[in-house]
């Protein structure tokens, strides 16, 4: 059987553009959290669900998180944890998405967000990821803080670098 190599060549381009992920925005957003510190990127390679990217910033290490939420749409998720695995602070980009339908409903989202801060892998039991009426987007937030707990962890057992 004969291939059209040029149309396998523009499968392969158009399969690594869609599968490369740009953490401009991420990388903006944690500076901005850090209090205007730059990260350093730490090579996570794609073992940690939906963390998408690992930095250390100071003396902190921060994340960046892409759960699904309504609609299986992406979130956007920022963690700075301290070296004891304690979130200094969290943010994301759009806590209740589509909006437009959840027109009448209300978030006291800084309050939310500083709900996270102090906690720990051991003290996270998920209810400070609970937006009543918003099961979905309280799944992302839980799933995005678990999975930040557990690249922490892994970067920890690994003298503060993933090695894997």
């Amino acid at each position: 059987a004969s291939f059209n190599t040029a149309i396998i060549d523009e499968v392969v381009a158009a399969t690594q553009t869609a599968l490369s992920y740009d953490n401009t925005k991420d990388i903006a957003k944690i500076t901005q959290l850090a209090g205007g510190t730059e990260p350093t990127a730490i090579p996570i390679g794609s073992t940690f669900n939906c963390v998408v990217g690992a930095y250390t910033v100071g003396d902190n290490y921060a994340f960046a998180v892409a759960p699904y939420g309504y609609s299986n749409i992406p979130m956007s998720f920022y963690y700075i944890v301290d070296a004891n695995g304690e979130i200094v602070s969290m943010t994301a980009a759009e806590l209740i998405l589509e909006s437009d339908y959840f027109s009448s409903y209300t978030l006291d989202e800084s309050s939310y967000k500083a709900g996270f801060a102090g906690l720990t892998a051991d003290t996270f039991d998920g209810s400070a990821a609970l937006i009543s009426g918003a099961t979905m987007s309280s799944e992302a937030a839980k799933t995005a803080t678990n999975n930040v707990f557990e690249a922490f962890n892994a970067i920890m057992a690994n003298g503060g670098e993933n090695n894997g």
